[in-house]
């Protein structure tokens, strides 16, 4: 299953680059210099802090996860003595 921080990561890129696009067309198509750059700079350092947070959070889960299906493996009770009687 996938995490709430991926998808939202994914759905944030998709957002970056589809304002960028508009930005640079807008950019393209009037005079003055290039400025949009300055806009996706800022904007993708942003993008690459949720990226490392997204990834710290899903590795968290995954951990938190695992740790709970161990402890749970681990407390369960142990065999009846009678189990390992043959007879």
């Amino acid at each position: 299953m996938e995490s709430i921080y991926s998808i939202a990561l994914r759905i944030h890129l998709a957002i970056f680059l589809l304002i960028n696009l508009i930005l640079f067309l807008i950019d393209f198509l009037t005079a003055g210099g290039w400025w949009f750059y300055w806009i996706t700079a800022v904007w993708l350092i942003a993008l690459i802090f949720q990226a490392f947070a997204s990834f710290k959070a899903t590795k968290k889960e995954s951990t938190t996860t695992v740790n709970t299906t161990l402890n749970t493996t681990i407390n369960t009770k142990p065999l009846d003595e009678n189990f390992w009687k043959l007879e």
